[in-house]
């Protein structure tokens, strides 16, 4: 019987974490770059917090964490990384969308500048491009997008 109770208990503890979890919006980053991850983490809370925006940011290394983090988080906005070793995010917030289990704002970024077919998938997305490295008046605007989608 003891053994049933702690179990019992690790569920209720597991169920008041998801629920929790449905009433924070959060802003997924995917970026397979370490050092970049740990810049845009840095950029995104400085500027987070300048305008008083009440977010937490979800921070994604690998494309399967970031499908992971899609399927289980409120999102208000994501920012992706257009060039993620062999996979294109663009491709993949494409095939995301599709399937329904994306419906917030996405900005993409990328230190390359896309194809003219990445930009026009880009702008068929609804999204909205950034060359890295990005500058601080563009965290400002990357920012606004994601006041816009929590509104």
């Amino acid at each position: 019987m003891h053994e049933k109770a702690k179990s019992a208990h690790a569920d209720v503890k597991s169920l008041i974490r998801d629920i929790e979890n449905l009433s924070k919006v959060r802003v997924l980053v995917m970026e397979d770059d370490p050092d970049h991850l740990m810049v845009i983490r840095r950029n995104l809370n400085i500027e987070l917090e300048s305008q008083k925006v009440e977010v937490q940011l979800v921070l994604s290394g690998t494309v399967a964490e970031f499908i992971e983090n899609v399927k289980r988080n409120r999102l208000a906005a994501l920012v992706i990384d257009i060039h993620l070793g062999l996979e294109n995010g663009v491709d993949l917030a494409d095939d995301l969308i599709k399937q329904g289990l994306i419906k917030c704002p996405i900005v993409f970024i990328s230190g390359v500048e896309p194809t003219d077919e990445t930009k026009a998938k880009i702008r068929h997305l609804g999204a909205t491009f950034f060359h890295k490295p990005i500058l601080a008046n563009e965290w400002t605007e990357i920012v606004g997008h994601i006041k816009d989608s929590i509104r």
